[in-house]
């Protein structure tokens, strides 16, 4: 009985953190941040959701890291978007 009401304690946080990370990466910008700063940014998080069990896939990441740029980036944008293979983050990094 005590180990369920553990086991259910530490899901109900890890959901939490799940919801908050995905947030995370859903509203992250990359601001005054340089390439490098962001991309150290957007890895946390990433990390963060491996940390919990959630893997996220290279074409979700990819989503998450092009929705936070500004306008300078919108020609590297629109070369992602237009591709027909999908792109790797390490790819997109570089």
């Amino acid at each position: 009985m005590a180990w369920a009401a553990t086991e259910g304690m530490f899901a109900s946080q890890s959901r939490a953190r799940v919801i908050s990370t995905r947030m995370a990466l859903a509203t992250a910008s990359k601001g005054s941040f340089s390439i490098n700063e962001y991309f150290a940014k957007m890895k946390a998080l990433i990390d963060e959701m491996a940390s919990v069990g959630r893997k996220l896939e290279d074409e979700e990441l990819v989503s998450y890291i092009l929705t936070g740029w500004d306008l300078d980036f919108n020609p590297v944008v629109l070369e992602v978007a237009a591709r027909i293979e999908p792109i790797y983050v390490g790819d997109l990094y570089t």
